[in-house]
């Protein structure tokens, strides 16, 4: 397969390959503490990501695809140096030395995704079966962002949460973010500051919004569409 095939491969399964990568991000809690499965699933994860995220930003925009691209890059490697603390111990020293740098990256990171990936979708006049995948991984975005957001808060202020466990912390807010997201609301975590409080409506909202309005619009016009052609 030569670059042109490559590029155009990439291009056309954009949305496919945003959601896998994002599939396997949201599974990625569950193999804490498994070396081998953290390290593959993490690396390939991240790949993906930049993968379909290189192919959501326009080509005309070398700057910013150049940038996004040394932004992953980073997170590539430091997916492999966290797998590897289990072997190397002073390596995760060395991240939690830039932990907040780090994460601003990862914040960056997705919000570029999120950003190009609407973009793209609010421009697309045909809709496919390829575009509602895309939708969906925006679904999925939006609750890792709202993580993000969570995870600060706990950083920064502390106790924003109950029910959290120090040793699992990173995969209880990320269940929540999305069990709020879904307004599921189990009622074993819940928010214990105002600003969670607030956050955690406002996402709530969001979700709704999102399913009701802009996935479900999409699959009436790819309906809609596929009746006409036929």
């Amino acid at each position: 397969m030569n670059k042109l095939k490559r590029e155009e491969f990439f291009q056309r399964y954009r949305f496919e390959i945003l959601a896998i990568a994002l599939s396997i991000n949201f599974l990625l809690p569950e193999f804490s503490g498994q070396f081998v499965l953290n390290t593959i699933s993490g690396t390939l994860s991240f790949t993906l990501l930049v993968i379909s995220g290189l192919s959501l930003v326009e080509k005309i925009k070398k700057r910013t695809r150049r940038m996004f691209l040394l932004n992953g890059l980073i997170l590539i490697m430091v997916q492999i140096i966290y797998s590897l603390s289990i072997l190397f111990p002073n390596s995760l020293q060395m991240i939690t030395n830039y932990g907040y740098f780090l994460y601003l990256l990862y914040f960056a990171f997705f919000v570029s995704i999120t950003y190009h990936l609407f973009l793209q979708i609010s421009r697309i006049k045909t809709i496919s079966q390829s575009v509602i995948v895309g939708a969906l991984a925006g679904y999925l975005l939006i609750g890792t962002l709202g993580f993000f957001v969570f995870m600060a808060l706990e950083m920064t202020i502390g106790g924003t949460l109950s029910n959290l466990n120090s040793e699992s912390m990173v995969k209880d807010i990320y269940y929540y973010s999305f069990v709020t997201l879904t307004t599921i609301g189990y009622g074993d975590i819940t928010p214990l500051h105002n600003y969670t409080r607030d956050l955690s409506v406002f996402l709530g909202v969001i979700g709704q919004f999102y399913l009701t309005v802009t996935v479900a619009s999409l699959v009436s016009k790819y309906l809609s569409q596929s009746k006409q052609t036929k």
